[in-house]
């Protein structure tokens, strides 16, 4: 499917999201607004596959910024607001409620709002080739498409504002340090292969990565008590699938058998699944531990042994038996 002045392809399960109007830097005009639009649409449409985001740009650019020159543009908004309200806000908050990850790889110039959309990447990466200016006050506006929200929170406050308010270029190695790139690469071909790189394995993890990127995105309007809420609601769902199962029963096949507790019962540790107040668990299907009086019984060589002490935590069609450490 063809997009006005973007391209979309889908390279395995990641699907790669180029900002494709190199002419003028891949500034972002109304054209390239609507085709933005459309391919993040397809981006999350399930039936396509894809399970990571790559956005970059075409060309020597990321995205410099709104098109100032865009005839179409300047007929269809209104005021400034009003446009940033009907085309931008709708697409940004797309991307923020994508259910997958998003690399950024920014390959040249990321000016005004193209800095925002560098800044929607959950990894960001970038050549030594780029830099990243909030231009907004060279002509007279304020930052926007998240900017204010974002900038301070990822390079702090005083950065934000000297950044904001001097309109400065801030050179990709420097936003290494400040902590708004992840990933620094020497020129843009090896941005594009290391940026690809991060984006397959993120594709190829768990779904348990789009949850994660839920959390944390709700960290900033939740209070302490709603965030461990919600950490409870979406652990309880990951909990259901397939990739902990399978993480679980890869984690008890590589563990040791504990000598620390009664040595008539099947025991393995099972690192990274228990919380330290806990020091081994047995894996077993739900329907094979019977429970008999608040006992847990655990099939061993020598018949069943009755151990006290022990609970079990549903998690799906697992069952982890555990037993408090004797310290």
């Amino acid at each position: 499917m063809s997009y006005e002045r973007v391209s979309l392809d889908f390279e395995g399960q990641v699907a790669v999201l180029k900002f494709n109007h190199p002419e003028v830097m891949n500034a972002v005009g109304a054209a390239m607004l609507r085709g933005l639009s459309q391919a993040i649409r397809d981006v999350g449409d399930p039936a396509n596959g894809a399970r990571c985001l790559l956005l970059t740009g075409e060309g020597r650019g990321f995205c410099s910024g709104a098109n100032l020159a865009d005839d179409e543009r300047a007929s269809t908004f209104g005021g400034a607001g009003d446009g940033l309200r009907t085309q931008y806000h709708p697409l940004l908050l797309s991307l923020r409620d994508l259910q997958m990850p998003i690399v950024t790889a920014v390959n040249g110039a990321a000016a005004g709002v193209g800095m925002s959309f560098a800044m929607m990447g959950d990894i960001v990466c970038a050549s030594k080739d780029a830099f990243f200016l909030q231009a907004f006050a060279r002509i007279g506006l304020i930052p926007d498409g998240g900017a204010t929200f974002l900038l301070p929170r990822m390079v702090g406050w005083g950065r934000a504002m000297e950044l904001s308010l001097l309109a400065e270029r801030l050179p990709a190695e420097t936003a290494e340090s400040w902590g708004l790139v992840n990933r620094l690469f020497d020129d843009n071909e090896a941005l594009l292969s290391g940026a690809m790189e991060i984006a397959t394995k993120l594709a190829n993890g768990p779904k348990s990565l789009a949850l994660i990127r839920q959390a944390y995105w709700n960290t900033w309007h939740n209070a302490y008590e709603q965030q461990l809420d919600l950490e409870a609601r979406l652990q309880s769902e990951a909990g259901r699938s397939a990739d902990f199962r399978e993480g679980v029963g890869r984690s008890s096949k590589n563990a040791t058998p504990s000598s620390k507790v009664c040595s008539s019962s099947v025991i393995v540790s099972v690192s990274g699944c228990l919380p330290r107040r806990w020091r081994c668990c047995a894996v077993a299907p739900n329907d094979s531990v019977p429970r008999d009086a608040g006992w847990w019984r655990v099939p061993t060589r020598r018949g069943r042994s009755r151990l006290r002490g022990w609970r079990r935590c549903d998690l799906g069609s697992v069952n982890l038996l555990q037993r408090r450490s004797v310290r």
